[in-house]
């Protein structure tokens, strides 16, 4: 019997602000210039977890991935702003990607190869091929579980979980495979406690946001010598993502040459939500 067992566990949590406090009533910040008051922000994080396993009777390959992301970016004012000569902008900017995949092969060599007759391995290789496959598709992509390609990426935030059971060829093989990626991100702009902003020029309200999540589960047992190879795989991508630019209701004044609040996501991009699960079982029997 060869039991290979992966799990791999992310949290993270990140708070980024930029932040004019709330003055004595009446009370003004004044500038001849202009006024800038930002918040940006890019994370990447990454959960791998890959386990294998073969034995001689029974083999078992169970993964299990987890990544929970937390993000929160905020440019706010509170208290009054005026430029006499400039423009006054209040932005704030998030990107955030949070991947979690998870991989459980059962594998086995051909029963000639195993008896030292020249056997080419070929249970191993399929295994191999299929689960590399079906790892590299991209987001959106039906997994192909007949090619093999093979890449490694790293990010900012990552954890990795890798397990090997025995290897000796097995007659019941079981890989099973689970992801969960939870991606909780806040990105606001905003003019609160009736804060007034006055500017001779533009004055800008901006809330940039740009979020990716995916969850791959991949089950893969393909030992082709085995009598019974069961798969399984199964995500959860879970994702609460909010990007705000506004004036609050406390009576704030805002005034400028040309005024703009905007909520929006960066030219040319997309968010991009993914969540699926592959699951491939075969083999000759006997």
């Amino acid at each position: 019997t060869g039991v290979g067992i992966g799990v791999g566990v992310l949290v993270a949590q990140d708070t980024v602000s930029a932040y004019v406090g709330k003055l004595h009533s009446g009370d003004t910040i004044t500038g001849t210039g202009e006024f800038s008051v930002t918040a940006s922000h890019e994370g990447e994080f990454k959960t791998d977890t890959d386990a294998e396993a073969a034995g001689k009777s029974v083999g078992v390959g169970a993964s299990v991935a987890v990544g929970v992301v937390i993000e929160d970016v905020s440019a706010e004012v509170a208290g009054n702003l005026h430029s006499t000569g400039g423009a006054v902008t209040i932005a704030s900017t998030s990107s955030v990607t949070s991947e979690t995949e998870a991989t459980s092969t059962v594998k086995g060599e051909d029963k000639d190869d195993s008896r030292g007759g020249g056997g080419d391995g070929s249970s191993d290789s399929q295994s191999d091929n299929a689960t590399k496959s079906v790892s590299n598709s991209k987001a959106g992509d039906q997994p192909d579980l007949s090619k093999a390609n093979a890449n490694s990426n790293t990010s900012s935030g990552q954890s990795s979980s890798e397990s090997q059971g025995s290897k000796n060829g097995s007659s019941i093989g079981i890989a099973a495979s689970v992801a969960v990626n939870v991606l909780i991100a806040d990105n606001t702009a905003k003019v609160t406690h009736g804060a007034d902003v006055t500017a001779e020029d533009d004055v800008t309200i901006s809330a940039t946001a740009d979020y990716h999540a995916s969850a791959k589960a991949i089950g893969a047992a393909l030992a082709m010598d085995n009598d019974t190879n069961i798969a399984a795989g199964v995500s959860v991508n879970y994702v609460e993502g909010t990007n705000k630019a506004f004036v609050d209701t406390g009576g704030s004044t805002i005034t400028g040459h040309d005024i703009t609040i905007e909520a929006v996501t960066p030219d040319g991009k997309t968010d991009d939500f993914v969540a699926w699960g592959a699951a491939a079982a075969g083999g000759k029997g006997k």
